[in-house]
């Protein structure tokens, strides 16, 4: 959250936003779908696009995963089972 405070901000100083789940919550730089049975058309609409985006980068993720396996937290970052050296 300090690097997004520090470092997320357009030209004119307009605060960049992150895109996420729910849990995250919603503050300056972090932003999540609207929640609740009664949302108008504006709010549903935006969740649905929303949730579009936010699939086709969770599948890039995904294919970054498979590329490299390295990045895959239960296979490339074992505390003490890399050789740092290398």
């Amino acid at each position: 959250m300090d690097h997004l405070l520090r470092h997320s901000h357009d030209e004119d100083g307009t605060p960049m936003q992150i895109y996420g789940d729910p849990a995250y919550g919603v503050n300056r730089h972090l932003m999540s779908p609207f929640q609740g049975a009664r949302l108008d058309q504006r709010k549903q609409l935006f969740n649905k696009r929303m949730s579009r985006v936010r699939i086709i980068v969770e599948w890039v993720f995904k294919e970054v995963i498979q590329q490299f396996q390295y990045f895959s937290l239960k296979t490339g970052q074992s505390v003490l089972l890399s050789n740092i050296g290398l």
